[in-house]
């Protein structure tokens, strides 16, 4: 596979986890030039989220992929009374405290095809 093929795949393994780290503040944001400095401001008040477990990894992951085919992410929650509103200036970014409850998470997502808002609902198991 040549190497522009696998760059214009938004799936490919690589881009995906770049998006993952985007999504975790570890990396700066997509943004063209005149919207680059003032994400990189507001990316500075907000800190690099913490990743507790592998099944926080796997939701950014599945966040990053997401995003990287088209939805816009648009908070967390199950609904938008209870949940945390995504970032306007960064919307690929997961918002402060994301993980906070530990063994559930729930995303809302937006795809510019469909008028519905999806649920995405990852619950974390334990295998003793």
């Amino acid at each position: 596979m040549a190497d522009s093929d696998h760059t214009a795949n938004p799936l490919a393994p690589d881009a995906v986890l770049a998006g993952a780290l985007r999504a975790l503040g570890h990396a700066p944001p997509l943004a063209s030039a005149p919207e680059a400095a003032a994400s990189s401001s507001a990316a500075a008040l907000q800190p690099p989220t913490a990743v507790r477990s592998g099944a926080d990894l796997l939701v950014a992951v599945f966040h990053a992929a997401l995003v990287a085919v088209g939805f816009r992410f648009v908070g967390t929650g199950d609904d938008t009374a209870s949940g945390t509103a995504a970032s306007v200036d960064q919307p690929e970014r997961l918002p402060p405290h994301w993980n906070a409850t530990g063994d559930t998470f729930s995303q809302r997502y937006r795809h510019p095809q469909s008028s519905f808002t999806f649920l995405v609902k990852s619950v974390k198991l334990r295998l003793d």
